[in-house]
C-alpha cells in the first residue's frame, strides 16, 4: 500500500473514532481527573479542565497507553493528555471535525492560512485545522516541556516528518497489534449480544450526542460499535 494509500486510511479510522467518541457526553471517571491532576503542572491542569469531556476522555486513554509503556515517563504522559489541548481555542464541533478529515488531503499550510484569515465555515474549518499550532503556542506559554510543546505540533504529521525524540512519539502514536485486535472482536462480540438482549439500554446509550441515530443503523450494533470505540481511542492516535 502506498504512503498516500495508508495515511488516508489512518484518517478515515481516526475520524471513525472520533464520530463513536463524539456520540456520549460524559465527563472522565473522577479517579483518572486526579491522576490527571496529580500528572500535569497546575497551568497545564487548567488548560485541561477547558477540554470537552470526550477530548478529555481520549486524552486519558493516550497518557494511560504511554504509563503503560514507559511508566516513568511523566513527559510522554503530559504529551498524551495535552496534544490536543488547542481544540479548546477554536470551534471543533463534529461537522468541523468532520470536514476537517476530508479537506485534509488538500489543505496546504498557505491554504489553511487563508481559510482562517476569510469568514464564514471555511474561516471555522481554517481555524480548526490550525489548532495543533495553538495549542502548542498555549502551552509553551504556561511552560510545558520541549516534548509536550512539540508533539502538540507534531502529532497529525506522518512520522517522517517528526522532529521530537522517536521512542515517545510512537509510543503515543502506535497501531494496534494482532493481540490487541483479537480482544477488540471479542469486546464487539460481547457487546453486541448485551445489547441486543437489553435493546433500552441501547437506545439510552446512543440517543446521547450531536447527531440523531441513522434510521438504518439498530441502536444495539450503534452501542455495540460505540463501546468498541471507546477501547480503541487508547490504542492509536493520529
Amino acid at each position: 500500500m502506498s504512503k498516500s494509500n495508508t495515511g488516508n486510511s489512518s484518517q478515515l479510522a481516526h475520524l471513525v473514532r472520533r464520530f463513536f467518541a463524539s456520540l456520549g457526553q460524559r465527563s472522565p471517571d473522577p479517579s483518572d481527573v486526579v491522576w490527571v491532576k496529580e500528572t500535569l503542572l497546575q497551568a497545564e491542569f487548567e488548560l485541561w479542565e477547558k477540554m470537552s469531556p470526550p477530548d478529555q476522555r481520549h486524552s486519558i486513554a493516550v497518557a494511560q497507553m504511554a504509563r503503560s509503556e514507559l511508566p516513568n515517563d511523566v513527559t510522554t504522559m503530559r504529551a498524551g493528555l495535552l496534544h490536543d489541548i488547542g481544540k479548546i481555542g477554536v470551534p471543533s464541533g463534529l461537522i468541523t471535525r468532520v470536514a476537517a478529515a476530508i479537506s485534509k488531503p488538500l489543505a496546504t499550510e498557505d491554504r489553511v492560512n487563508r481559510w482562517s484569515q476569510g469568514k464564514g465555515p471555511l474561516a471555522s474549518l481554517g481555524a480548526f485545522m490550525s489548532y495543533p499550532q495553538l495549542g502548542a503556542s498555549m502551552l509553551r506559554e504556561v511552560g510545558s516541556d520541549d516534548f509536550t510543546v512539540m508533539w502538540a505540533t507534531e502529532h497529525h504529521l506522518p512520522s517522517t516528518e517528526w522532529t521530537v525524540e522517536r521512542t515517545r512519539a510512537e509510543v503515543l502514536q502506535r497501531a494496534p497489534t494482532e493481540q490487541e485486535l483479537l480482544v477488540l472482536r471479542g469486546q464487539l462480540a460481547r457487546l453486541r449480544r448485551q445489547y441486543e438482549a437489553d435493546a433500552g439500554a441501547a437506545r439510552a446509550l446512543v440517543s446521547v450526542g450531536e447527531q440523531p441515530v441513522p434510521d438504518d443503523v439498530r441502536p444495539s450494533q450503534l452501542a455495540a460499535w460505540t463501546g468498541v470505540a471507546r477501547v480503541v481511542l487508547s490504542l492509536h492516535e493520529t
